[in-house]
């Protein structure tokens, strides 16, 4: 692939906050930050886990995020909660803009659709895509759930309740035995 991009993944705050900057706990990251939503992309290299790494990365954040909380509580301050929304297929990717302001961004309507998944999760809530389940089923709990759309009608998704505990324990020990960039 070299124009277009698989996986795409997205967050939103529940409560109107700015989002506090976490990085994603994948390879890849995040890429994009608004007032109240991330944007991350997978490489458009191949990468046989992208659709398990999304969703390692999302539970990672959804507890970086409860942790940031507990502090934040006990200051006395808001304590946004986070819904994410995970989706994959092909997008058009690439710097848009001019030269006073140029921002990398993706299109299409696996960025729309994947939006409706955020908007449809709770705080604390990971919300997976039919076509993401269809690719991670082994290795995450889940319960099907319906999502309810103005125009588009009802969206199948699934709710990540967890992930099994050898896939994490993989990921680990990848990321310890994966050289760091200098």
């Amino acid at each position: 692939m070299t124009f277009h991009q698989r996986c795409t993944v997205a967050d939103r705050s529940n409560c109107g906050t700015r989002s506090p900057q976490i990085s994603a706990c994948s390879r890849d990251g995040i890429r994009k930050f608004c007032s109240v939503s991330a944007s991350a992309y997978g490489s458009p290299e191949s990468d046989p886990d992208q659709h398990q790494n999304a969703i390692l990365a999302a539970g990672e954040i959804q507890v970086a995020v409860a942790k940031l909380n507990e502090a934040r509580k006990c200051r006395g301050e808001p304590c946004p909660e986070f819904g994410i929304g995970i989706h994959c297929g092909e997008v058009v990717h690439g710097f848009v803009g001019t030269s006073d302001r140029m921002e990398f961004t993706v299109i299409g309507d696996v960025v729309n659709r994947t939006a409706r998944y955020c908007a449809a999760a709770a705080g604390g809530e990971v919300l997976i895509s039919p076509e993401v389940y269809e690719r991670v089923w082994r290795i995450a709990d889940t319960e099907r759930v319906t999502i309810k759309t103005k125009h588009e009608g009802d969206f199948v998704a699934y709710r990540v309740k967890g992930v099994k505990e050898s896939v994490q324990d993989k990921k680990k020990v990848e990321r310890v035995n994966t050289p760091k960039e200098e």
